[in-house]
């Protein structure tokens, strides 16, 4: 009872900080897992949905890839009108293996060739880098995948969070003349208490890469 009322592990603090973090983790885990399964891709050019293909592949995280991963989110349509959604992706996540290549393409004042290629650049002869201020924001997270998988998206647009109760954390000391665990025991409960849901919103508005492939130059 000494160690439980004066806490001098320090674990009654700690114990509900743990459960805390673990809870709002499922919850983060779960937002992940829905924008990383491909199965929820559904646009295609074949459906009229955009002018390119499908919102997810296996591209290889580039310039290129980028690019195509850009024409495909700012064509998407609507299939019987054919009017364009008008969509402004701003948000790429992606692993931990693929940080300094995005940081590098996307941050980077200025382009250079490299290994000491001296031929023509694709889009001229300019030293500005095209893609600085593309994206706003980069967000690195292991569970965007396990080697080099990547989404772009258009903030708030593609998934949706829905919580019916907040996250809540109750602990409780069994107290009381009738209650025979405080008296030989000592018990401390501690309840986690989440209820939401997630899902696609709209999956015109993210592009899944699921590329395992490393980074590429062009």
């Amino acid at each position: 009872r000494e160690m439980i009322q004066f806490d001098k592990t320090n674990q009654m603090k700690q114990f509900p900080q743990d459960l805390g973090r673990s809870a709002k983790q499922t919850m983060e885990a779960d937002c992940y897992n829905v924008l990383t399964t491909s199965g929820n891709y559904t646009r295609n050019s074949t459906t009229n949905d955009n002018d390119v293909g499908a919102n997810t592949a296996a591209t290889t995280f580039s310039s290129t890839g980028l690019l195509t991963a850009l024409r495909t989110l700012r064509t998407m349509k609507d299939r019987k009108s054919g009017r364009y959604f008008g969509i402004q992706p701003n948000l790429l996540l992606v692993t931990p293996g693929l940080e300094f290549a995005a940081k590098q393409l996307l941050m980077s004042a200025e382009v250079s060739r490299a290994h000491g290629n001296t031929s023509a650049e694709t889009y001229g002869t300019g030293t500005a880098n095209p893609f600085r201020g593309v994206v706003s924001k980069i967000i690195v997270s292991p569970w965007v995948g396990t080697t080099y998988e990547w989404v772009l998206m258009e903030p708030k647009m593609a998934v949706i969070l829905q919580q019916v109760e907040p996250l809540q954390l109750l602990v409780e000391s069994v107290t009381g003349v009738s209650n025979e665990a405080y008296f030989l025991y000592d018990v401390i409960r501690y309840r986690v208490s989440n209820w939401y849901g997630v899902g696609f919103l709209n999956d015109r508005y993210a592009y899944l890469s699921t590329a395992t492939a490393a980074p590429a130059v062009a």
